[in-house]
Protein backbone atom coordinates (compact mmCIF):
# COMPACT_ATOMS: atom_id res chain seq x y z
CA UNK A 1 0.00 0.00 0.00
CA UNK A 2 3.23 2.40 -0.26
CA UNK A 3 1.35 4.19 -3.44
CA UNK A 4 -1.10 5.47 -0.96
CA UNK A 5 1.37 7.30 1.44
CA UNK A 6 2.00 10.23 -1.01
CA UNK A 7 -2.31 11.01 -1.44
CA UNK A 8 -4.05 13.20 0.48
CA UNK A 9 -6.60 12.07 3.07
CA UNK A 10 -9.69 11.47 0.74
CA UNK A 11 -7.49 10.91 -2.12
CA UNK A 12 -6.06 7.57 -0.13
CA UNK A 13 -10.21 6.74 1.27
CA UNK A 14 -11.40 7.24 -2.39
CA UNK A 15 -8.34 4.57 -3.97
CA UNK A 16 -9.41 1.84 -0.83
CA UNK A 17 -12.67 2.60 -2.22
CA UNK A 18 -11.56 2.23 -5.77
CA UNK A 19 -9.92 -0.93 -4.63
CA UNK A 20 -12.70 -2.76 -2.52
CA UNK A 21 -15.26 -2.38 -5.47
CA UNK A 22 -12.61 -4.42 -7.75
CA UNK A 23 -12.52 -6.95 -5.40
CA UNK A 24 -15.65 -6.92 -4.49
CA UNK A 25 -18.84 -7.78 -5.71
CA UNK A 26 -21.85 -5.30 -4.19
CA UNK A 27 -25.34 -6.38 -5.54
CA UNK A 28 -27.05 -4.28 -7.33
CA UNK A 29 -29.21 -1.55 -5.11
CA UNK A 30 -32.63 -1.64 -5.34
CA UNK A 31 -33.26 1.49 -5.13
CA UNK A 32 -31.60 2.36 -8.62
CA UNK A 33 -34.35 0.69 -9.79
CA UNK A 34 -37.49 1.75 -11.13
CA UNK A 35 -40.39 0.97 -8.23
CA UNK A 36 -44.31 0.57 -9.75
CA UNK A 37 -45.85 1.27 -6.16
CA UNK A 38 -49.25 0.12 -7.62
CA UNK A 39 -47.80 -3.18 -9.21
CA UNK A 40 -45.98 -4.12 -6.53
CA UNK A 41 -49.91 -3.53 -4.30
CA UNK A 42 -51.29 -5.82 -7.04
CA UNK A 43 -48.62 -8.38 -7.06
CA UNK A 44 -49.09 -8.72 -2.98
CA UNK A 45 -52.96 -8.51 -2.98
CA UNK A 46 -52.78 -11.25 -5.66
CA UNK A 47 -50.82 -14.30 -3.41
CA UNK A 48 -53.99 -14.30 -0.84
CA UNK A 49 -53.49 -14.68 2.63
CA UNK A 50 -52.87 -17.74 4.84
CA UNK A 51 -56.21 -18.99 4.98
CA UNK A 52 -56.95 -19.14 1.18
CA UNK A 53 -53.57 -20.61 0.90
CA UNK A 54 -54.64 -23.07 3.38
CA UNK A 55 -57.50 -24.27 1.72
CA UNK A 56 -55.63 -24.15 -1.46
CA UNK A 57 -53.21 -26.71 0.17
CA UNK A 58 -56.45 -28.80 1.09
CA UNK A 59 -57.24 -29.16 -2.05
CA UNK A 60 -54.50 -29.72 -3.48
CA UNK A 61 -54.25 -32.80 -1.25
CA UNK A 62 -57.25 -34.21 -2.66
CA UNK A 63 -56.60 -33.41 -5.62
CA UNK A 64 -53.32 -35.53 -5.42
CA UNK A 65 -55.07 -38.33 -4.27
CA UNK A 66 -57.80 -38.21 -6.41
CA UNK A 67 -55.30 -38.49 -9.53
CA UNK A 68 -53.13 -40.95 -8.01
CA UNK A 69 -55.96 -43.46 -7.37
CA UNK A 70 -57.65 -42.54 -10.95
CA UNK A 71 -53.98 -43.19 -12.29
CA UNK A 72 -54.14 -46.33 -10.90
CA UNK A 73 -57.32 -47.14 -12.58
CA UNK A 74 -56.03 -46.31 -15.43
CA UNK A 75 -52.60 -47.95 -15.68
CA UNK A 76 -54.98 -52.05 -14.17
CA UNK A 77 -56.94 -51.66 -17.51
CA UNK A 78 -53.81 -51.28 -20.33
CA UNK A 79 -53.93 -47.24 -20.55
CA UNK A 80 -50.43 -47.23 -20.08
CA UNK A 81 -49.70 -49.26 -23.11
CA UNK A 82 -47.59 -47.67 -26.12
CA UNK A 83 -50.45 -47.26 -29.26
CA UNK A 84 -49.64 -46.85 -32.60
CA UNK A 85 -50.76 -44.49 -35.71
CA UNK A 86 -53.09 -47.57 -37.18
CA UNK A 87 -53.66 -49.68 -34.49
CA UNK A 88 -54.49 -49.13 -30.61
CA UNK A 89 -55.62 -52.28 -28.68
CA UNK A 90 -56.25 -50.29 -25.43
CA UNK A 91 -59.83 -50.16 -23.84
CA UNK A 92 -61.67 -47.31 -25.60
CA UNK A 93 -62.46 -45.38 -22.24
CA UNK A 94 -58.71 -44.53 -22.11
CA UNK A 95 -58.93 -41.30 -24.24
CA UNK A 96 -61.30 -39.77 -21.90
CA UNK A 97 -59.36 -41.36 -18.99
CA UNK A 98 -56.19 -39.86 -20.01
CA UNK A 99 -57.28 -36.49 -20.88
CA UNK A 100 -59.25 -36.31 -17.08
CA UNK A 101 -56.02 -37.04 -15.44
CA UNK A 102 -54.01 -34.72 -17.56
CA UNK A 103 -56.03 -31.88 -16.57
CA UNK A 104 -55.96 -32.86 -13.21
CA UNK A 105 -52.16 -32.26 -12.95
CA UNK A 106 -52.37 -28.87 -14.55
CA UNK A 107 -54.90 -28.08 -11.87
CA UNK A 108 -52.96 -29.89 -9.29
CA UNK A 109 -50.04 -27.33 -10.48
CA UNK A 110 -51.84 -24.55 -10.04
CA UNK A 111 -53.32 -25.45 -6.26
CA UNK A 112 -49.98 -25.94 -5.23
CA UNK A 113 -48.71 -22.50 -6.41
CA UNK A 114 -51.03 -20.92 -4.64
CA UNK A 115 -50.78 -22.98 -1.85
CA UNK A 116 -46.66 -23.25 -1.39
CA UNK A 117 -45.00 -20.38 -3.85
CA UNK A 118 -46.42 -17.44 -2.57
CA UNK A 119 -45.24 -16.96 1.37
CA UNK A 120 -41.53 -16.18 0.44
CA UNK A 121 -42.89 -14.38 -2.09
CA UNK A 122 -45.20 -12.70 -0.67
CA UNK A 123 -42.50 -11.62 2.17
CA UNK A 124 -40.49 -10.28 0.20
CA UNK A 125 -42.85 -7.85 -1.72
CA UNK A 126 -44.02 -6.69 1.13
CA UNK A 127 -40.36 -6.01 2.66
CA UNK A 128 -40.14 -4.12 -0.83
CA UNK A 129 -43.42 -2.06 -0.73
CA UNK A 130 -42.92 -1.18 2.85
CA UNK A 131 -38.76 0.18 2.11
CA UNK A 132 -39.94 2.11 -0.86
CA UNK A 133 -43.80 2.81 -1.26
CA UNK A 134 -44.94 4.05 2.53
CA UNK A 135 -42.69 6.67 2.16
CA UNK A 136 -39.36 5.23 3.32
CA UNK A 137 -35.89 6.15 2.42
CA UNK A 138 -33.87 4.27 0.61
CA UNK A 139 -30.09 2.20 1.34
CA UNK A 140 -27.04 4.08 1.21
CA UNK A 141 -24.85 2.28 -1.09
CA UNK A 142 -21.17 1.56 -0.47
CA UNK A 143 -19.55 4.69 -1.23
CA UNK A 144 -22.35 6.68 0.60
CA UNK A 145 -21.66 4.65 3.88
CA UNK A 146 -17.99 5.03 3.57
CA UNK A 147 -18.07 8.95 3.10
CA UNK A 148 -21.38 9.66 4.25
CA UNK A 149 -22.59 10.74 0.44
CA UNK A 150 -25.39 12.90 -0.85
CA UNK A 151 -28.81 13.23 0.21
CA UNK A 152 -31.30 10.47 1.14
CA UNK A 153 -33.98 9.94 -1.40
CA UNK A 154 -37.51 9.84 0.11
CA UNK A 155 -39.12 7.73 -2.24
CA UNK A 156 -43.33 9.53 -2.45
CA UNK A 157 -46.13 6.99 -0.95
CA UNK A 158 -48.15 4.41 -3.72
CA UNK A 159 -50.46 7.02 -5.47
CA UNK A 160 -54.15 5.80 -5.46
CA UNK A 161 -55.84 4.40 -8.66
CA UNK A 162 -55.92 6.40 -11.55
CA UNK A 163 -58.75 8.25 -11.33
CA UNK A 164 -59.48 8.18 -15.25
CA UNK A 165 -63.08 6.77 -15.79
CA UNK A 166 -62.59 3.69 -17.53
CA UNK A 167 -65.02 2.32 -19.83
CA UNK A 168 -66.93 -0.91 -18.91
CA UNK A 169 -65.26 -4.14 -20.63
CA UNK A 170 -68.08 -7.11 -21.66
CA UNK A 171 -67.08 -9.48 -18.82
CA UNK A 172 -70.29 -12.15 -20.35
CA UNK A 173 -68.78 -15.19 -20.05
CA UNK A 174 -68.92 -16.84 -23.77
CA UNK A 175 -67.22 -20.31 -23.53
CA UNK A 176 -64.74 -21.49 -25.44
CA UNK A 177 -62.81 -24.44 -27.91
CA UNK A 178 -61.75 -26.79 -24.43
CA UNK A 179 -64.95 -29.28 -23.14
CA UNK A 180 -64.87 -29.35 -19.34
CA UNK A 181 -67.35 -32.24 -17.09
CA UNK A 182 -68.22 -30.11 -14.45
CA UNK A 183 -69.48 -31.72 -11.37
CA UNK A 184 -72.66 -29.81 -10.30
CA UNK A 185 -72.37 -30.84 -6.20
CA UNK A 186 -69.08 -28.69 -5.20
CA UNK A 187 -67.85 -27.32 -8.48
CA UNK A 188 -65.28 -29.63 -9.35
CA UNK A 189 -64.52 -30.37 -13.06
CA UNK A 190 -62.14 -31.86 -15.71
CA UNK A 191 -61.11 -31.57 -19.07
CA UNK A 192 -62.07 -34.09 -21.98
CA UNK A 193 -61.55 -32.37 -25.05
CA UNK A 194 -59.52 -29.41 -26.22
CA UNK A 195 -60.80 -28.96 -28.99
CA UNK A 196 -64.72 -29.50 -28.79
CA UNK A 197 -67.09 -28.52 -31.50
CA UNK A 198 -70.85 -27.98 -31.96
CA UNK A 199 -71.04 -31.06 -33.60
CA UNK A 200 -69.85 -33.48 -31.27
CA UNK A 201 -71.29 -31.86 -27.53
CA UNK A 202 -74.01 -34.21 -27.32
CA UNK A 203 -71.00 -37.25 -27.69
CA UNK A 204 -68.55 -35.04 -24.48
CA UNK A 205 -71.63 -34.60 -22.68
CA UNK A 206 -72.46 -38.76 -22.92
CA UNK A 207 -68.53 -39.06 -22.12
CA UNK A 208 -69.11 -36.61 -18.94
CA UNK A 209 -71.51 -39.02 -17.20
CA UNK A 210 -69.81 -42.01 -17.99
CA UNK A 211 -66.60 -40.87 -16.66
CA UNK A 212 -68.07 -38.99 -13.66
CA UNK A 213 -71.74 -41.84 -12.89
CA UNK A 214 -72.34 -41.17 -9.08
CA UNK A 215 -72.92 -37.53 -9.80
CA UNK A 216 -74.51 -34.94 -11.48
CA UNK A 217 -72.21 -34.04 -14.46
CA UNK A 218 -72.59 -31.09 -17.18
CA UNK A 219 -70.87 -30.16 -20.24
CA UNK A 220 -69.11 -26.80 -20.16
CA UNK A 221 -66.97 -24.87 -22.47
CA UNK A 222 -64.37 -22.44 -21.79
CA UNK A 223 -61.09 -20.57 -23.31
CA UNK A 224 -58.24 -22.50 -22.33
CA UNK A 225 -57.87 -22.96 -18.63
CA UNK A 226 -60.25 -19.78 -17.60
CA UNK A 227 -62.93 -20.51 -15.43
CA UNK A 228 -64.72 -16.78 -15.86
CA UNK A 229 -65.75 -18.31 -19.43
CA UNK A 230 -66.89 -21.55 -18.58
CA UNK A 231 -70.82 -21.82 -20.40
CA UNK A 232 -72.90 -25.18 -20.04
CA UNK A 233 -74.21 -26.20 -23.56
CA UNK A 234 -77.65 -24.74 -22.16
CA UNK A 235 -76.25 -21.10 -21.91
CA UNK A 236 -75.52 -20.92 -18.34
CA UNK A 237 -72.45 -19.29 -16.68
CA UNK A 238 -70.14 -21.63 -14.67
CA UNK A 239 -70.09 -18.23 -11.76
CA UNK A 240 -73.75 -18.31 -11.53
CA UNK A 241 -73.37 -22.28 -10.42
CA UNK A 242 -74.67 -22.06 -6.56
CA UNK A 243 -71.51 -24.35 -6.11
CA UNK A 244 -69.28 -22.79 -8.01
CA UNK A 245 -65.81 -23.08 -7.15
CA UNK A 246 -67.05 -24.80 -3.82
CA UNK A 247 -64.17 -27.43 -3.96
CA UNK A 248 -61.61 -25.01 -3.19
CA UNK A 249 -63.20 -24.02 0.34
CA UNK A 250 -64.75 -27.41 1.56
CA UNK A 251 -65.58 -31.24 0.80
CA UNK A 252 -68.74 -32.29 0.16
CA UNK A 253 -69.83 -34.90 1.75
CA UNK A 254 -71.16 -37.58 -0.55
CA UNK A 255 -69.74 -36.04 -3.79
CA UNK A 256 -68.29 -38.06 -5.61
CA UNK A 257 -67.85 -39.97 -9.18
CA UNK A 258 -67.96 -43.05 -7.13
CA UNK A 259 -70.42 -44.63 -4.71
CA UNK A 260 -69.74 -45.00 -1.57
CA UNK A 261 -66.97 -48.25 -1.36
CA UNK A 262 -66.83 -48.47 -5.38
CA UNK A 263 -63.43 -48.80 -7.19
CA UNK A 264 -62.65 -47.04 -10.07
CA UNK A 265 -62.69 -50.08 -12.17
CA UNK A 266 -66.46 -50.52 -10.89
CA UNK A 267 -67.33 -47.18 -11.63
CA UNK A 268 -66.16 -46.60 -15.17
CA UNK A 269 -67.71 -50.58 -16.41
CA UNK A 270 -69.75 -48.61 -18.86
CA UNK A 271 -67.06 -45.82 -19.68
Amino acid sequence: MNFLAGLRPAGALLALATIALATIALPASRATAQVDCNRLAAQIASLGHSASSSRAAAAANRQQSEIARLSAHANSIGCNRPHFLFFDDRPRQCDGLNARIQGMRANLAQMQRAAYGGGGTRRQLQEQYDAYCRGGRRNPDFLERLFGGRDEIVYPPASGLDETPVEPQDTTPRGGSEAICVRTCDGSFFPISYSARRANLSDLQEMCTALCPAAEVKLFTRAPRDMKTAVSIDGEAYTNLENAFKYEKTVVPQCSCRKPGQSWAEALVDA
